[in-house]
């Protein structure tokens, strides 16, 4: 297997969760995708850490998804153009671009 590895710590009450704790779960999602596309990868894995101890670790794999990526970089490019006419994104902007996130592969 070639690919990313990101470490997250997690407390033993998120680790103990069968998946990601669920404010993190689409966060790290795009985090991963767009580290792929910079590093130019197609697979990514997230190593939670129990940070309380014994300091056990799991795996959540995930696959490059291009849709995805396209539509965080739409995002960013509409909050540029709104900074640079000195208007603030709104939250009925954020509901312009969904983030098609679909959770890690079952592995």
């Amino acid at each position: 297997w070639t690919g990313l590895v990101d470490i997250k710590t997690m407390s033993s009450n998120q680790f103990k969760q069968n998946g990601m704790p669920d404010w993190a779960a689409d966060k790290y999602e795009c985090q991963l995708n767009i580290y792929m596309d910079f590093f130019d990868q197609d697979s990514a894995i997230i190593l939670a850490v129990n940070k309380d101890g014994p300091h056990d670790m799991k795996e959540f794999r995930f696959d490059r998804d291009q849709e995805l990526i396209d539509t965080i970089y739409d995002k960013w490019k509409f909050v540029s153009h709104c900074l640079d006419a000195g208007e603030t994104p709104t939250e009925e902007d954020d509901e312009l671009f969904p983030l098609p996130t679909k959770g890690p592969v079952a592995v």
